[in-house]
């Protein structure tokens, strides 16, 4: 009996594994996605006001 109810915990074990690497391969991409839209976020502010200091003449910069 023990060893039938082994064999089950087992297969149980090793079915849930694949599940907990897809877990964490998707929380990877999702972090690494949420870097980059961050990143992203961060130039597209970054460029904008120094857009805009350029237009009102607040920042004087030697970039044509």
């Amino acid at each position: 009996m023990t060893n039938i109810n082994d064999r089950f915990l087992q297969s149980l074990f090793f079915s849930f594994i694949p599940n907990i690497q897809t877990l964490t391969e998707s929380l990877h991409i999702y972090q690494y996605t949420y870097k980059r839209m961050y990143a992203r976020t961060l130039y597209i502010v970054l460029f904008n006001s120094i857009h805009y200091l350029k237009e009102t003449k607040l920042l004087i910069l030697p970039l044509g």
